[in-house]
C-alpha cells in the first residue's frame, strides 16, 4: 500500500469516526432536550392546574367563609351559597380532569382519583352539607392538592435527575468515541510516521554518508512505493554523485597539476622579473614579493609593515582601484628606483620597482653625448647654440663669438691618415680649452670647425686677448701622435654688446657673421683672426643677388665663350684655342669664371652650364681649320657625375667635330677623391679619341703618381710657376715638368706667358705649347680671324727663324 493510500485511508477513518461521534452526540443532545422539554411542559401544566385548583379551592373557601359567620355551624348551606360553591367545585373538577390527562406518576394519579369522590359528593350533597363540614372538606381538598403538588414536584425532580444522568451518559459515550477515534488516528499516524521517519532517517543518513564521502548506494527496498521511489532516486543520485565525485577528483587532480604548473610558472615569472614587485594589503603590510625585491630590501617575513622597508611616504599613499601613480625614489645608497603603484579592488597596493640607476647614468651619458663632441669631448653645435641663447637672454650681456678653422687639415689627414687627424683635432680642442677663461665655452661643429663663446671679461679687450692667445698657441709646430705638424688657424669673430660694432642678437645671424669673418681670415697665408664688419654682410648680400641672377643667366643668354689661343712653339703658329666661360651681367658687366663658377658648383648649376659650354665650343670649333683644336675645361663635379663621356659624345655628334680636335682639361685636385670613378671616366674619354689634359699641374701632393696612374695626353704647367719664372725654385719645377713630359712623351703646355723673356726661356727649355696674354687675351669667337692675323704679325717681329735661333743659342 502506498504512502498516499495510507494517508488517504487514515484520513477517511478519522473523518468517519469524527462524523459518528458528532452524530451520536447530536442525537443524545436532541433526546435529552426533547425529554427535558416534555418534562418541563408536563410539569408546568400539572403545576398550573394544581395551582389553579388550589387557588379555586382557596377562593371557594374564602368566599364561603365570608358568606357565613365567623363561626360556622352545623347548619346546612344556604342555596345561594351552594350555587357559588358548586361553580367553584366544577372548576376544580375540570382542573383535576386536565391533570389526570397528564403523564403523572401512579401515586399522583391515584391521589387525583381519590379527590373525585369528595368533590362529587360535595357537589351532589350541597344542599345537605353543613357549613362546618363544607369548610372541613374544602380544607381537606386543599391539603390533598398540596400533597399532589409535592408529589408532582418530587416526580419531576426525579425526571430531571434521570435527564441529567442521560446527558452525562451521552457525554461519556461521546468522549469514549472521541478517545477511540484519537487512539485509532494515533495508531495510524504512528505506523505511518514510523515508515516515513524510518525512510527519511535512512535518506538523511545516506545524504550524510555522501557528505562524509561514503558512496555506497542505499539498498532499502521495504516500505511504500513513494519510499521505494525515494530510495531509488537516492541511489541514482548517489551513483551520479559517485561519477561526479570521480570526475571532480579527476578534474581537481588535473587542476591541481595545472595549478601547480601555473604556480611554478608564476613563481618563475615573478622571481625572474627584472623589476622588483611587492603587494601590500589594506593595512599596508607586505603580503607577497619576488626575488628582485628581496635583493633590494632583503628577505623579510610576510606581514611586515611596509613602513619598515619603504621609508618614503609616497609608497603608502592610498589609491583607488585601478588608479596608478609613478615616482622616482632615491635609495640611501644613491641608487634610483622607478616606482609604479596600482590600487587594488581589495584596498591593497601593487608596487613595482625598477632600478633605473644605470638608465640615469646612460641618460646622463647620452645627454653628454648629445651635447658634447664624441672625439674631442667639447660641446657640440646644439649645446653651443643653447648656451649662446642663454647668454643672449641675460640683461646687458656682452659676448664674443669665435669661429675657428684649421688650415690644411684635409691635407694633413690625407697625408698622415685618420688617426693623426683625430689626434690633431683632440690637441686643438685641448689648446682652445686651455686658452679660454671660466664661463667660456669651446665647441666643435664638425670636421675641423671649432667655435668659442666668450662671455667673460670686458669687450673688445677680452676678445683681442683671447684671439691673440690662440694664434700664439699655434705659432709653433705641434707634436701629434709622434709626428710634428705645423698648424695654422683662421679665426672669425663676431660680437654683441660692449664697444664692438654690435651685430644682431639673433643666434643664427651671430653665427653667420662669425662665418663671414672666418672667410676673410682664411685668406691670410698664416694664422690670423678677423673681426666681423657690416661690409662683410653687404658682400654676402651681393653674393646672394649674384646667385639669384646666375640661376637664370643661362636661360637669358647671358653666358658666352671667349677663346685664348694655344701657340705651337715648334711651328710658330696657333694650333688651337681654349674656350673660357664668361658671364655678361646686365648690370655688373663682364664677370670672370673665377667669380661665378664656384657659385655654379655650389648651386648645382655647373653641369648645365658645362654642358652648354661644351656643346657651344664644339659647334663653333667645327667651322675652324682642321688643324686647330678646342680645349674645354670641365668641373670636377662634371667628372664625378659619370655621364660626362655621354655628353661629350653627344656634343661631338651634334657638331660633327672630330674627337681628336677636342681637348678636355681636368684639374689635378679632381684626382684627390674617388680615384676609381675618375679613372673610369677619363678612360672612357680616351676611348672616344678625345685628348685629356691635366690642368694646373704641380699644385698637388702626388702629381708624379697621377701621371703614372692616369693616361693623360697633355700636361699644363700651372701659371703660378710661369708668372714667377725668375724665381729659381719655380724655374726648377718648370724644368722638371718639361723634362718629365719629354721622358713620358707627353706634350707640355705652359699657361700664363706674359713676357717675351719668359717665352724665350720656355722655348729654350723645350716647352711644346704656350698660352698667355703675350699672345692674346681671351676674346669672343667673332674676333678670332683678327686675333690670328695679329698673332702671326707679332710672332714674326718677336722671334727670328728657328735656324737663326738655334745658332744664337749655340
Amino acid at each position: 500500500m502506498s504512502l498516499r493510500s495510507k494517508l488517504i485511508a487514515c484520513g477517511l477513518v478519522f473523518a468517519l469516526i469524527a462524523i459518528a461521534f458528532g452524530i451520536s452526540l447530536h442525537r443524545a443532545q436532541l433526546e435529552s432536550q426533547a425529554r427535558a422539554d416534555r418534562t418541563y411542559r408536563d410539569a408546568l401544566g400539572l403545576l398550573v392546574h394544581l395551582q389553579t385548583a388550589k387557588i379555586d379551592t382557596a377562593v371557594i373557601h374564602s368566599r364561603y367563609a365570608e358568606l357565613v359567620t365567623l363561626a360556622p355551624s352545623d347548619d346546612p348551606v344556604a342555596p345561594v351559597d351552594a350555587s357559588t360553591v358548586v361553580e367553584g367545585l366544577d372548576a376544580i373538577v375540570e382542573h383535576l380532569r386536565a391533570m389526570r390527562d397528564q403523564p403523572l406518576l401512579a401515586a399522583s394519579a391515584e391521589e387525583i382519583e381519590r379527590l373525585y369522590y369528595p368533590l362529587t359528593r360535595l357537589r351532589a350533597g350541597m344542599g345537605r352539607i353543613s357549613q362546618r363540614m363544607l369548610l372541613r372538606e374544602l380544607e381537606r381538598i386543599s391539603d390533598s392538592l398540596d400533597s399532589i403538588a409535592g408529589d408532582v414536584r418530587r416526580e419531576f425532580a426525579g425526571l430531571d435527575e434521570r435527564n441529567r444522568r442521560d446527558i452525562e451518559t451521552a457525554a461519556r459515550r461521546g468522549w469514549l468515541l472521541l478517545g477511540a477515534a484519537m487512539l485509532i488516528a494515533f495508531v495510524g499516524v504512528f505506523f505511518l510516521l514510523r515508515d516515513i521517519v524510518r525512510a527519511l532517517g535512512a535518506a538523511v543518513e545516506s545524504i550524510r554518508d555522501m557528505t562524509r564521502g561514503r558512496m555506497e548506494p542505499t539498498t532499502t527496498e521495504a516500505g511504500s512505493s513513494e519510499i521505494r521511489e525515494l530510495f531509488a532516486a537516492l541511489r541514482e543520485m548517489q551513483l551520479h554523485w559517485q561519477k561526479t565525485v570521480k570526475t571532480m577528483r579527476s578534474d581537481t587532480q588535473r587542476l591541481d597539476r595545472r595549478l601547480s604548473v601555473q604556480q611554478s610558472r608564476f613563481e618563475a615569472a615573478l622571481n625572474n622579473m627584472t623589476q622588483a614587485l611587492c603587494m601590500l594589503d589594506g593595512q599596508f603590510n607586505l603580503v607577497i614579493y619576488n626575488h628582485a625585491f628581496a635583493r633590494l630590501f632583503g628577505d623579510v617575513p610576510l606581514g611586515t609593515p611596509a613602513g619598515d622597508l619603504l621609508l618614503d611616504q609616497r609608497f603608502r599613499q592610498v589609491l583607488r582601484p585601478d588608479e596608478t601613480a609613478e615616482f622616482e625614489y632615491q635609495r640611501p645608497d644613491g641608487g634610483i628606483l622607478s616606482v609604479r603603484r596600482r590600487g587594488l579592488r581589495e584596498r591593497g597596493l601593487l608596487i613595482t620597482l625598477e632600478d633605473v640607476t644605470e638608465l640615469h647614468r646612460v641618460a646622463e651619458r647620452a645627454d653628454r653625448l648629445a651635447s658634447h663632441d664624441a672625439l674631442t669631448d667639447v660641446a657640440n653645435r646644439r649645446a653651443f647654440r643653447r648656451r649662446l641663447e642663454q647668454v643672449l637672454a641675460e640683461p646687458e650681456t656682452a659676448l664674443a663669438l669665435f669661429a675657428l678653422d684649421i688650415k690644411g687639415f684635409r691635407q694633413i689627414n690625407d697625408a698622415y691618415g685618420l688617426p693623426v687627424g683625430d689626434a690633431l683635432l683632440q690637441r686643438v680642442a685641448d689648446i682652445l680649452e686651455h686658452c679660454v677663461g671660466t664661463g667660456d665655452m669651446v665647441a666643435r661643429f664638425g670636421g675641423d670647425e671649432f667655435a668659442v663663446l666668450q662671455a667673460s671679461g670686458p669687450q673688445p679687450e677680452a676678445a683681442n686677448e683671447l684671439a691673440g692667445a690662440i694664434v700664439a698657441a699655434f705659432a709653433e709646430p705641434l707634436v701629434v701622435a709622434g709626428r710634428q705638424v705645423q698648424v695654422d688657424v683662421a679665426i672669425g669673430i663676431a660680437a654683441f654688446g660692449g664697444r664692438f660694432e654690435t651685430t644682431s642678437a639673433d643666434p643664427d645671424e651671430l653665427l653667420q657673421d662669425c662665418e663671414l669673418a672666418l672667410s676673410r681670415a682664411k685668406a691670410s697665408p698664416r694664422s690670423a683672426f678677423c673681426f666681423f664688419s657690416s661690409y662683410m654682410r653687404e658682400e654676402v648680400s651681393r653674393r646672394r643677388a649674384l646667385e639669384t641672377d646666375l640661376a637664370s643667366a643661362l636661360e637669358r643668354g647671358e653666358l658666352e665663350l671667349h677663346y685664348q689661343p694655344l701657340v705651337d712653339t715648334a711651328r710658330r703658329a696657333v694650333c688651337g684655342f681654349e674656350a673660357l666661360l664668361r658671364w655678361r651681367h646686365p648690370e655688373r658687366g663682364l664677370i670672370a669664371p673665377g667669380v661665378f663658377v664656384p657659385l655654379a658648383e655650389e648651386l648645382g648649376l655647373i653641369e648645365a652650364i658645362g654642358t652648354w659650354a661644351l656643346e657651344t665650343a664644339c659647334r663653333q670649333a667645327a667651322d675652324w681649320p682642321a688643324h686647330m683644336s678646342i680645349a674645354v675645361n670641365v668641373s670636377p663635379l662634371q667628372v664625378r657625375s659619370r655621364n660626362l663621356p655621354a655628353r661629350v659624345e653627344a656634343a661631338l655628334a651634334a657638331s660633327g667635330l672630330r674627337p681628336d680636335r677636342l681637348q678636355i682639361e681636368v684639374t689635378e685636385s679632381l684626382l684627390l677623391d674617388d680615384t676609381e670613378n675618375v679613372r673610369r671616366t677619363l678612360g672612357a674619354l680616351r676611348t672616344l679619341g678625345v685628348v685629356v689634359a691635366m690642368d694646373d699641374f704641380g699644385t698637388g701632393y702626388s702629381s708624379l703618381a697621377y701621371l703614372s696612374r692616369f693616361s693623360f695626353s697633355k700636361i699644363k704647367i700651372d701659371q703660378s710657376f710661369v708668372r714667377r719664372l725668375e724665381v729659381a725654385e719655380n724655374l726648377a719645377v718648370v724644368r722638371a715638368v718639361i723634362g718629365l713630359g719629354k721622358a713620358l712623351g707627353i706634350p707640355v703646355i705652359a699657361e700664363g706667358v706674359e713676357t717675351e723673356a719668359r717665352m724665350r726661356l720656355l722655348i729654350a727649355e723645350g716647352c711644346s705649347e704656350m698660352q698667355g696674354y703675350l699672345f692674346s687675351k681671351p676674346r669672343p669667337a667673332g674676333d678670332l680671324p683678327k686675333m690670328l692675323a695679329e698673332i702671326d704679325a707679332a710672332w714674326a717681329k718677336r722671334m727670328p727663324p728657328p735656324a737663326t735661333e738655334r745658332e744664337a743659342r749655340s
